[in-house]
């Protein structure tokens, strides 16, 4: 780990073990943005709600070759929210 992900992994005084849990995971994707979004034209925020930005998070996040490495990204990213988004509705509802 290195750049923008090791620098939000060490604010936010994670081990790399401690990233394998969902909640520190999302913590640190979101460390990651603000860290990567230092000193640039957009701010981590301009990249939120997701579901709007999804294409920009995913070039932003990944580069500008995101669509070659990985095409379905933006379909996944939206797809792994919803679920997400699915439990914690569940979770409150108990």
């Amino acid at each position: 780990m290195m750049g923008p992900g090791l620098e939000g992994r060490q604010n936010l005084n994670l081990t790399e073990g401690q990233l394998y849990h969902p909640k520190n995971a999302c913590k640190l994707f979101l460390a990651f943005m603000i860290e990567k979004s230092k000193g640039r034209e957009k701010e981590a925020s301009d990249f939120f709600p997701l579901q709007e930005h999804a294409p920009d998070v995913a070039a932003f996040y990944n580069g500008k070759r995101w669509k070659k490495r990985n095409p379905d990204y933006v379909r996944n990213i939206l797809r792994y929210y919803a679920g997400a988004t699915d439990l914690l509705n569940e979770l409150k509802g108990r």
